[in-house]
């Protein structure tokens, strides 16, 4: 008779458990289906993920699903383990990156200064005239005077040339038309 039952598993031990999918499944006579339907409404949903936890559907007789659920929970066990392990060297690292770099800001720090202004002499201001810094600066400039260029005409030439002469007698093309 055939048994089916859901296993909660965390997200990251998926990858762990896929590699150990094959062996399980021809140890234990065991069908595994990483994307089963949704529990509560039966339909296929892709992903039945609820946190950082998703469902694997296994199904299979019932003594080779408690014994592959066996197996499943002692795979998870190592890989709980080394997980703790691996955030517990993470949570270190993270904790000596933290140190290192107040150990840098604590040390011997030098802020800048502002200058005192009371020592600062500034220059005397006699004239009201914007332009006063400008006197004495005055120099002769010198125009060049440039060549007048020639402008030529154009000479007109085919059709242009008769209607140039013509201008005189021109009239509106279309009070002709309107006239008759």
């Amino acid at each position: 008779m055939s048994c089916t039952q859901f296993v909660s598993v965390h997200a990251d031990a998926r990858s762990r458990i896929f590699k150990h999918r094959e062996e399980l499944q021809a140890k234990h006579s065991v069908v595994f289906n990483p994307y089963p339907k949704d529990r509560e409404t039966g339909v296929f949903s892709g992903n039945t993920r609820r946190g950082a936890y998703t469902d694997m559907k296994i199904v299979g007789t019932a003594g080779a699903v408690s014994a592959a659920r066996r197996e499943i929970d002692r795979i998870l066990n190592e890989w709980q383990t080394g997980y703790d392990e691996f955030c517990a060297r993470r949570s270190a690292a993270n904790k000596a990156k933290r140190s290192r770099s107040a150990q840098n800001t604590t040390g011997d720090v030098s802020w800048p200064t502002i200058q005192d202004n009371s020592t600062l002499s500034s220059p005397v201001v006699q004239s009201t005239n914007p332009f006063a810094s400008l006197i004495g600066l005055e120099t002769e400039v010198v125009h060049e005077e440039l060549p007048k260029t020639i402008v030529k005409t154009k000479t007109l030439t085919g059709w242009s040339t008769i209607v140039s002469k013509n201008t005189d007698n021109l009239s509106n093309w279309g009070d002709d038309a309107w006239n008759d």
